[in-house]
């Protein structure tokens, strides 16, 4: 295979682990809502950010235009590069933050709920969008990113609504390929949106990214090396048969 035909794999390998996920490490408010489904979003339930509270995706009647509820506003923070704690706008002291109960880590359909910062893993989640950054600073709220998969850090698994059906569903964690997919609604630009190519892309999308970086340069350097080879062995077999020429 041609050097252009490997390079243009490897230009697909990296393409296929692209997505965008939002970049602020100031912290931003955001409401989460179903894709497609505008009034159904995370909420408290009760307005009660309390330890052991439920989060659930409650339809709201709200019309346009879209504004969420102060139960329905998450400070999404930004601990490190590509995770993310979502703190509840009510718990004003931001000493609250959403998990999946440690108990329940690995279990599927467990329950998200509001517990106290902790600082650990299955208090952060991986946000990955399909599209990002869709508006500039607006005064009303507005789609910022779009099609995202929220995934729990520590135990792997994704938000999802348990059923459309019931106004009160619990959103759970589930296999990510059965997820729910969520957008993100904001009042202000974030400060700049990152793609697979920066620090914030998943633990998955990166090792696949080393991966695919890594076969892609074996596979060149290869290629590389028998092409250097090949015409040093053919200028060889050319001198031998000249000289054998000659003698002759």
């Amino acid at each position: 295979m041609r050097l252009p035909t490997f390079f243009l794999f490897c230009f697909l390998v990296v393409l296929v682990s692209s997505s965008c996920s939002p970049d602020n490490k100031d912290g931003i408010f955001f409401s989460i809502s179903l894709s497609n489904y505008t009034n159904s979003r995370f909420n408290i339930w009760g307005y009660a950010p309390v330890p052991g509270q439920t989060v659930i995706g409650i339809w709201n009647n709200t019309l346009p235009p879209f504004k969420p509820a102060d139960n329905e506003i998450f400070l999404l923070m930004q601990p490190m590069a590509g995770v993310y704690e979502l703190r509840p706008f009510l718990s004003f002291d931001r000493t609250l933050t959403l998990e999946i109960p440690v108990d329940n880590i690995t279990a599927p359909d467990a329950i998200i709920k509001v517990n106290y910062s902790q600082d650990e893993d299955y208090q952060r989640f991986y946000i990955e969008c399909d599209v990002c950054n869709l508006e500039i600073n607006t005064e009303t709220w507005a789609k910022y990113h779009s099609s995202c998969t929220i995934q729990n850090k520590a135990s792997n698994l994704c938000a999802s609504r348990a059923s459309r059906s019931d106004q009160y569903a619990n959103v759970t964690q589930v296999d990510c390929g059965n997820a729910s997919k969520w957008d993100l609604f904001g009042t202000i630009s974030p400060d700049t949106m990152a793609n697979s190519t920066s620090n914030v892309i998943s633990g998955n999308k990166l090792a696949g990214l080393i991966i695919g970086t890594i076969i892609c340069t074996a596979s060149i350097s290869f290629i590389v090396c028998y092409y250097f080879t090949r015409c040093k062995y053919s200028k060889n077999v050319r001198s031998i048969k000249f000289a054998h020429a000659i003698n002759n």
